[in-house]
């Protein structure tokens, strides 16, 4: 995992772009002023449609240690059907990323005939996972962009990160609701990542945004899950206003001999003059490229001006 947080002098404006125990749920619920945008911008990826369960769907049922993933299917349609934790669903699969399931993939589900996971594991305390910053930006077309930074003050990394954005109406009522995710699959100790979600139009553009968190499991074990990375040649810049940064630079895993083949992503995170995270961009290598990896991308920003950037990269071995 390689972190850095790139400033460009004043004059230029600074840059800016499981195997653990379950966990308790915790929530932070701040109030968020709602501010708009001018433009669109790709930087954030819709979340999977919403799971409605129903009174069947919460039922433990018989089952088989596996469950093979379905078209459709979200990490939480599959712990609500067999009455287990996300969490627990999460420790018994290390190193799953809960934004991307493959259909065909194998899941092992914690306990026999689908007994709930907080029955056979020991419990521990609560993740201490703090969620600031909530606050919904608004499109021209209608939609809302909800972004919550999470922050790990633990001396341990934190894989699973999975939260539920509520937009409440002025007396409190929830109104709509989905799911955020975390761009990574690992936050590191002492390091902050974005959650986001997205409403499509017509969406309650004067709601307040709540985010309370679902998952996430301590990291434990994951230093053969993750290889070393390191950025090099960066050459930042200001675009075409202070909305809009430009990174390029290259990007370094260290590999070993026997390495499987592996997941490499970079995550630029735009900051406000408050340290507040207003937009980001993931990059992923394109098929053919090899290391050092040369990259080349944008940060938008939803809202104010991007006052910095800090960048986060991580190299996911993949499971055989």
């Amino acid at each position: 995992m390689f972190s850095t947080r790139l400033a460009l002098p004043s004059a230029c404006l600074l840059l800016l772009c499981a195997c653990g125990q379950p966990s308790t749920e915790a929530s932070l619920t701040p109030s968020a002023t709602l501010q708009t945008y001018q433009t669109e911008t790709p930087t954030i990826t819709p979340p999977p449609p919403e799971f409605n369960a129903t009174e069947e769907s919460l039922l433990p049922s018989p089952t088989p240690f596996v469950h093979t993933v379905a078209q459709g299917e979200t990490l939480l349609d599959i712990a609500l059907r067999y009455g287990v934790s996300l969490d627990g669903l999460l420790a018994a699969n290390p190193g799953i990323d809960p934004r991307f399931l493959s259909i065909g993939q194998a899941l092992r589900i914690p306990g026999p005939d689908g007994q709930p996971a907080d029955t056979l594991l020991p419990t521990s305390t609560p993740l201490p996972l703090e969620l600031i910053d909530p606050t919904c930006f608004a499109s021209q077309t209608g939609a809302l962009h909800c972004l919550a930074t999470a922050h790990n003050p633990t001396s341990g990394a934190i894989e699973g990160l999975t939260s539920q954005v509520s937009l409440h109406n002025a007396q409190g009522e929830v109104i709509d609701r989905a799911l955020a995710f975390a761009p990574l699959s690992r936050l590191p100790a002492g390091g902050r990542l974005p959650l986001s979600a997205y409403f499509q139009p017509p969406a309650a553009v004067e709601a307040t945004p709540r985010f309370t968190l679902l998952s996430a499991v301590a990291s434990t074990g994951s230093e053969e899950r993750y290889l070393s990375t390191e950025l090099t040649a960066l050459d930042i810049g200001p675009g075409l206003s202070a909305t809009i940064w430009q990174v390029s630079g290259r990007l370094a895993v260290a590999l070993e001999e026997e390495t499987n083949p592996f997941q490499l992503s970079l995550l630029a995170m735009g900051l406000d003059s408050s340290g507040r995270i207003v937009g980001f961009t993931k990059w992923e290598p394109a098929d053919g490229q090899s290391d050092p990896y040369v990259f080349s991308l944008v940060v938008f920003s939803l809202g104010p001006p991007i006052e910095s950037v800090e960048l986060m990269a991580e190299a996911v071995v993949l499971p055989e």
